[in-house]
């Protein structure tokens, strides 16, 4: 007998984070597990019924402080809301936990890093994530 989960979802509050995690809610949701989502109000309605890699590394110093900066200042804001719901708020130095248990991100094999660096442990990459009824196939231009 297959052991029927509770999976959470708590994605960075924007569409492109949010909607991929609908089409994998749902495949888990058809298998019988329960899903539930931690996000802003404003993703209530549409949610209650279910980067690019580089190897030139000029430039990576000054991206990875503004992604530092960024992630400071989601940081803040999600911890605000994390003590507003009651819930213990994040002090790692990322924007949002990461997850002992596991951890899922969406990108395509071809473009990641993992020729450079290994997907770490209790890490998934998906090739994409896909809505009940799309059929898309990802392509590399020439």
């Amino acid at each position: 007998m297959v052991q029927k989960l509770t999976i959470l979802f708590a994605p960075v509050e924007s569409v492109g984070h949010v909607n991929p995690c609908i089409g994998l809610g749902e495949v888990l949701l058809s298998r019988g597990h329960k899903v539930v989502f931690a996000v802003d109000q404003s993703f209530a309605g549409k949610l209650s019924p279910f980067g690019y890699p580089s190897n030139d590394r000029q430039e990576w110093e000054k991206y990875n402080e503004v992604l530092k900066d960024g992630h400071k200042r989601r940081n803040i804001i999600y911890n605000e809301w994390m003590k507003e719901e009651g819930y213990p708020i994040n002090t790692d130095s990322t924007s949002f936990p990461i997850s002992p248990f596991l951890n899922i991100y969406g990108y395509p094999e071809e473009l990641d890093y993992t020729d450079i660096r290994p997907i770490p442990e209790k890490w998934l990459r998906v090739d994409t994530f896909m809505r009940r009824g799309e059929k898309q196939e990802f392509k590399i231009p020439d």
